[in-house]
């Protein structure tokens, strides 16, 4: 539940939708890398004839089939989304709405804090 809230996104209803639909893929794909890497690593290796990608293939490969492996992978992306991403997935999803709604002015300087002034000075 924590790696869904944080990878998500605090405090908005569509970062937990992220979330949840993030963690819900998440095994099913590390299934599949777990039984592709090996086979791709050793065909290449096969195919360039250099020996040495196969034997990292099958080791990453026996590595990948540990258990608590998965755990970690779960661990792993929280610390890096929490160092990378503070707002999660959704706090990233607003800023590219936010780049793309305003993509031909879009500058840093655009969103600097304006002056304000008041109605009878802006007539002048």
């Amino acid at each position: 539940m924590l790696l869904l809230v944080i990878v998500g996104g605090l405090g908005s209803l569509q970062g937990a939708v992220f979330g949840a639909i993030f963690v819900a893929l998440l095994p099913p794909i590390i299934a599949i890398l777990r039984d592709s890497i090996p086979a791709s690593m050793v065909s290449i290796a096969s195919a360039t004839g250099i020996g040495l990608i196969g034997t990292a293939g099958r080791g990453i490969g026996e590595f990948l089939k540990k258990p608590g492996v998965e755990a970690g992978i779960f661990g792993l992306i929280l610390v890096l989304v929490i160092l990378v991403e503070p707002a999660g997935m959704y706090g990233r999803w607003t800023k590219i709405k936010l780049f793309f709604s305003t993509f031909p002015l879009y500058k840093r300087d655009s969103f600097k804090r304006q002056k304000t002034y008041m109605r009878s000075a802006r007539l002048q």
